[in-house]
């Protein structure tokens, strides 16, 4: 799968799966712009990383949810920088803590729904113009295998990635004629920090005796997770488009929900 040419840009890319995705994008021949928020050390390392590998790279500070103005700007930016722009990839997120729907803060609620969706659709929006410009471009939406497997306690995260994959479909029915794929990609747990606090939720104490259960005896790595994102980018993948694909080692089987409230 050869991406050689082609232009990436991934939010929250500096750790976890978007780090993941953007090493992978890069090994597969793509450029790679790295969104980060606040980590400018690990954005940078990212960028080091990309580099070593004989690609082009360079990181932008934004805050993806909260200013259109200041995405739109990232964006021309980034397409400037790189020439132009083939690949976006909303990965950025946050984790929520545990509350329910009664107790929960509501601007805590807000604030981890507006990172997922919101933070997709100034990305998706102030990209698609340059997208357009591309005989063939790319949007992918990282999502949540909490979408299918929904767990008590957890509304903003799980209504914000639901928000996403609607947001998906959209793009995908309305950019088709103009060349725009929009597929979505649903992680389980992958070696992450989120990864490891989602466990810690779980009330998972012992995560070396999980993963002694798990069938292929690990939990998904960001790489993992950034292969589907080249597949569904590259020409292999070219004739796909508002599709879903879970990719969790089908951890509902062998990672247990949590219990109680």
């Amino acid at each position: 799968m050869n991406l050689e040419g082609r232009v990436a840009l991934v939010t929250g890319g500096s750790r976890g799966i978007g780090r993941g995705i953007a090493l992978s994008l890069a090994h597969a021949g793509a450029d790679v712009a790295v969104n980060y928020l606040s980590n400018e050390a690990a954005a940078q390392e990212t960028q080091r990383a990309i580099e070593g590998l004989g690609r082009r790279s360079r990181t932008y500070r934004c805050d993806v949810a909260s200013s259109y103005p200041d995405v739109l700007a990232m964006v021309d930016a980034v397409a400037a920088d790189f020439g132009g722009l083939d690949i976006l990839v909303n990965n950025a997120g946050l984790q929520a803590p545990r509350s329910s729907v009664c107790d929960g803060d509501l601007e805590e609620f807000r604030r981890v729904f507006d990172s997922h969706f919101w933070g997709s659709v100034h990305c998706s929006k102030a990209a698609i113009p340059h997208l357009r410009k591309r005989e063939r471009s790319d949007i992918i939406f990282i999502s949540s295998v909490q979408v299918k497997d929904q767990f008590a306690h957890r509304l903003p995260y799980v209504a914000g990635k639901m928000a996403l994959e609607g947001l998906s479909s959209m793009v995908a029915q309305e950019e088709i004629w103009n060349g725009i794929r929009a597929n979505v990609i649903r992680p389980g747990i992958a070696e992450s920090e989120m990864g490891w606090e989602t466990l810690k939720r779980r009330d998972i104490a012992n995560a070396d005796d999980l993963l002694r259960k798990a069938p292929f005896k690990r939990i998904a790595k960001p790489e993992d997770i950034g292969n589907a994102v080249v597949f569904f980018c590259s020409n292999e993948g070219s004739y796909i488009t508002n599709a879903t694909l879970t990719v969790d080692g089908s951890q509902s089987s062998w990672i247990p929900p949590r219990v109680g409230a």
